[in-house]
C-alpha cells in the first residue's frame, strides 16, 4: 500500500490558518474468498475474487487552526521545565473520503441474514 499525501497551512496571521491535506491510497493485491464474510453491513458471499486492484480511494479536507500559545504564555513560568515552550493549537474541521473497493470485479454477490 501506498499513500502520498499532499498537505499545506495558510496562516492569516500569527494565530489564525487554514490548513488542508490530500491523500490518495495506492493499494495492490487480490485474493479469493471460499467462506461468507461481513464488509461494512453487507454479509458477502463465499467464491469470490477481492481484487484491490482497481481500487479508488482518496481523502481530502480542510480546517481552521487556532494558536492558544498567547493564552498561557505569560503563566508559563510558573510551570514545571517539561512544560513550557510548548505551542499549543486547536483544529475544527471536515474531510472527505472515497473508497470504491470492487468486490468479483464490482458485482458482489451477497448472501441473506440468517
Amino acid at each position: 500500500m501506498q499513500m502520498p499525501q499532499l498537505t499545506g497551512t495558510f496562516w492569516f496571521n500569527s494565530e489564525n490558518a487554514a490548513p488542508f491535506q490530500l491523500r490518495y491510497f495506492g493499494n495492490t493485491g487480490n485474493n479469493f474468498s471460499t467462506t461468507p464474510f461481513w464488509f461494512g453491513l453487507a454479509k458477502i458471499a463465499p467464491g469470490q475474487k477481492l481484487d484491490t486492484g482497481g481500487t479508488r480511494c482518496f481523502t481530502f479536507g480542510g480546517c481552521y487552526q487556532r494558536r492558544l500559545t498567547r493564552w498561557y504564555r505569560n503563566r508559563e513560568s510558573n510551570l514545571p521545565a517539561f512544560l513550557q515552550g510548548w505551542d499549543l493549537r486547536t483544529k475544527v474541521g471536515i474531510e472527505f473520503t472515497y473508497n470504491d473497493f470492487p468486490i468479483n470485479d464490482g458485482s458482489p454477490n451477497f448472501t441473506t441474514f440468517a
